[in-house]
């Protein structure tokens, strides 16, 4: 049953898709949603386009490997259906605020966000966020809101739609595909924050916390999971060079061998945002202090950064953090 809310208006209606004949909610709903609301043609950054978030089918159980949020909607970098996901705490706190899917239309006359609290939508003006990267503005929304808020955010090029533009969620954990932040800054969407802790149903707690105690028990001992939980954590690259085609540089006009120098563990020092913590459901990395103060400074300093180190200018992101899929 999504959230129908429509920004040009800021009205919410609660739709009842339950009964329909292949009803899944996720990703399939919002194909639905996206087939019968965005018209063959339509511009992505329309008012009338949809955008849709949700947690999947099973996101947000506590439970490894289930931690995806969904962002879905008609892509402005290939024109068509964009469907990203967000791993991390994101989609537990859409389920905790009461929601499981948000299909959004329309257009705010300002700069807003999205409040989901306990069950509840509501749109508030975020004027006083704009021009600020995703990091400070979790940290405002957080300070707003409280700390177990869980907020995704845009930065200044969803704000100025450009159509490779990321959302991200909670500090550290991207839905970078497809431009969906490009969405929310034609929807004049700069955030939705979830506020709320009631956990996701099952219908086995008991089966699930035995499935979920073996996958922890293993994965200590796992070469991927071990490397994904050293530093600098799986959304860096080290090591051997990437093979064509997986590493894009010069606004994407060149996929080949770059001749950029592949980056140790140790080149990442200091430009963490986040690191530590894990998605629900998974092993906890070793305890250390997240560094969120530095996420405002390190959104300042970052173009002084990729200055210096060639290298970093292959990502849209200097943010590392830790997840088990």
């Amino acid at each position: 049953m999504p959230f129908v809310v429509d920004l040009t208006d800021g009205s919410v209606e609660r739709e009842d898709r339950s009964a329909e004949t292949g009803h899944f909610g996720g990703s399939i709903l919002g194909l639905r949603l996206l087939t019968e609301r965005t018209p063959a043609g339509l511009d992505p950054y329309d008012p009338r386009a949809l955008l849709y978030v949700a947690a999947g089918i099973l996101g947000g159980v506590a439970a490894p490997g289930l931690a995806k949020a969904v962002f879905l909607a008609k892509s402005p970098l290939t024109g068509v259906a964009g469907e990203a996901h967000a791993l991390g705490p994101f989609a537990a706190g859409i389920r905790g605020a009461g929601a499981k899917a948000l299909a959004i239309t329309g257009r705010a006359q300002r700069l807003s966000y999205l409040l989901v609290e306990d069950g509840r939508i509501s749109v508030h003006p975020a004027e006083e966020l704009g021009g600020l990267g995703t990091a400070a503005t979790t940290d405002a929304l957080r300070a707003r809101h409280g700390e177990g808020a869980h907020v995704a955010a845009i930065g200044p090029a969803g704000e100025r739609l450009v159509r490779y533009a990321s959302v991200v969620t909670d500090y550290a954990y991207p839905a970078a595909r497809y431009g969906l932040g490009a969405v929310l800054g034609a929807k004049n969407l700069k955030a939705i924050v979830c506020v709320g802790d009631t956990p996701a149903a099952v219908a086995d707690p008991r089966a699930l916390a035995e499935i979920a105690a073996f996958y922890r028990a293993a994965m200590p001992g796992n070469a991927l999971a071990a490397w994904q939980h050293a530093d600098p954590g799986f959304g860096a690259w080290t090591g051997e060079p990437p093979a064509p085609g997986y590493l894009s540089v010069r606004n994407f006009s060149h996929t080949g061998d770059s001749g950029l120098r592949v980056p140790s563990p140790a080149d990442y020092e200091g430009l963490g945002v986040a690191t530590s913590g894990s998605c629900p459901g998974c092993r906890p990395t070793a305890s250390r202090p997240t560094r969120r103060s530095a996420c405002r400074s390190a959104e300042r300093e970052g173009s002084a950064r990729r200055r210096s180190r060639p290298w970093a200018g292959t990502s849209a992101s200097t943010t590392s953090a830790r997840c088990s899929r």
